[in-house]
């Protein structure tokens, strides 16, 4: 029957030392918390990539899904009758904005301040101004371009939780 003695126990890393005069063999036996420090560093890893990907999912920039893109403010078209009109733009007049916007009416060819647009369509992209006649045809439209203003990292956390 062999005794052991310990003598010394690093903590976690290192060997633990035999008293020589009661070792079963000259080796000394080794100990460390490889499992202890893998199992750690997973967890740690993993827990990182939840954090990452949370945090991109919150500030990558979305865009809104609206029919109110160039493209379609680009089909309607003098004359046009305003069913078809809200056809193009995907439904009757609307704010579809995600930010606040600015843009400047002085660049629209023709601008007339005291002429207000019958119908108007705001998206984050565009501006679309309908002006009708007596028969609900299109007399006049104008589409502008719109620039989002920058908005803080918290604001857009909280627009993408909703509070």
């Amino acid at each position: 029957m062999c005794v052991m003695a310990v003598v010394g126990v690093a903590p976690c890393v290192g060997i633990r030392t035999v008293d020589p005069e009661y070792a079963c063999s000259r080796r000394p036996v080794r100990y460390t918390c490889a499992m202890t420090t893998r199992r750690l560093l997973l967890f740690g890893l993993l827990a990182g990539l939840i954090v990452l990907g949370g945090g991109v999912w919150l500030l990558w920039p979305r865009t809104p899904r609206t029919a109110l893109t160039w493209e379609n403010a680009g089909r309607v078209r003098p004359g046009m009758a305003l069913d078809e009109v809200e056809a193009a733009l995907g439904g009757p007049a609307r704010t579809d904005l995600t930010a606040t916007v600015s843009y400047c009416l002085t660049d629209v060819e023709g601008f007339d301040p005291a002429a207000r647009p019958t119908l108007e369509w705001l998206s984050d992209e565009v501006l679309v101004m309908v002006y009708l006649d007596a028969n609900q045809r299109v007399q006049r439209c104008d589409a502008l371009a719109v620039r989002r203003e920058d908005q803080s990292i918290v604001e857009i956390v909280r627009r993408r939780l909703g509070l």
